[in-house]
């Protein structure tokens, strides 16, 4: 970012947003995205809604052989993970999301939803209590397929206690009706019937505001650009009238330009006298005399 990332207009962002997905370049938008600080591009509401589009299934790629290369190195830093900014793998990644965003819902979909969370965030022990707590949730129901995820991550765990007493605690539940894949469809239609309007409705004013904004800015930078280019005709006009009346009033101040170049020439002979060359072989340096006590 730069000092002039501050006058950015909203929908600049926006624009960007539309731009990268119409070409085609969704690769090199994440890129953008990861890095706001740097390319001062951030994501509202509405922009958010044109990157929500089904990702194209990625193609295998061929693995190459990497050669290793060991570097002596001074020391080594002690190792620090702020499971964070430090989390690289995607499913981890894609687990605390889930988890993060889902625990702010009280619903019984989100509740599951949770569960698969913490689950794929491997945090076991968080998954542990939440799944004791829903035990004791009158209002909660478990899908099926949540406690098959579990019974698959056993497989591919270390701590499989942890996630036996977890289904274990799921069984004592009563079971929901339906898929859960069913279920969060149903959630996302009622959400979207219910928003849909006043989201059209937002992002038309949105645009209004935006064009209203264009065009002051516009008009801003247009006088700016028209005061700017008469000041430099004035200046301009100013240096001709100059010249113009050093012509026309020659003759009256022709004693007062002769003086003026008298002095300049008195000036030039004066710096070429005392501009001796000391690498003169006639040079005479002169006498330095003591002080007088």
């Amino acid at each position: 970012m730069s000092a002039e990332t501050g006058n950015t207009l909203q929908s600049t962002h926006h624009a960007t947003v539309r731009s990268y997905v119409d070409f085609g370049n969704e690769q090199e938008l994440i890129e953008i995205l990861k890095d706001p600080l740097n390319y001062g591009i951030f994501l509202d509401d509405f922009a958010a809604n044109i990157l929500n589009l089904p990702p194209e299934p990625p193609k295998a790629e061929e693995k190459k052989k990497i050669e290793e290369k060991k570097i002596r190195v001074k020391f080594l830093r002690n190792y620090y993970h702020d499971d964070h900014f430090d989390i690289k793998d995607l499913m981890l990644l894609s687990g605390k999301t889930l988890a993060w965003i889902s625990r702010n819902n009280k619903d019984n979909v989100s509740n599951n939803l949770q569960i698969i969370g913490w689950m794929y965030y491997k945090k076991y022990d968080s998954l542990l209590t939440l799944c004791e707590n829903f035990k004791n949730l009158k209002s909660f129901k478990i899908y099926s397929e949540v406690i098959e995820l579990l019974q698959k991550e056993i497989s591919k765990c270390e701590e499989k206690e942890s996630l036996e007493k977890c289904i274990s605690f799921l069984n004592e539940c009563p079971k929901a009706d339906g898929i859960l894949e069913e279920s969060i469809k149903n959630l996302i239609e009622d959400a979207i019937n219910k928003t849909h309007k006043n989201d059209i409705s937002s992002q038309q004013k949105l645009f209004e505001n935006w064009l209203s904004t264009r065009e002051e800015k516009l008009n801003e930078q247009i006088q700016r650009l028209s005061r700017a280019q008469r000041i430099v005709e004035v200046e301009k006009k100013q240096k001709e009238l100059e010249v113009q009346e050093q012509k026309l009033w020659f003759f009256e101040n022709e004693e007062k330009i002769d003086l003026e170049i008298e002095n300049k020439e008195k000036l030039h002979t004066s710096t070429e006298k005392n501009d001796i060359d000391v690498n003169d072989e006639n040079y005479i340096p002169p006498e330095i005399l003591p002080k007088r006590k």
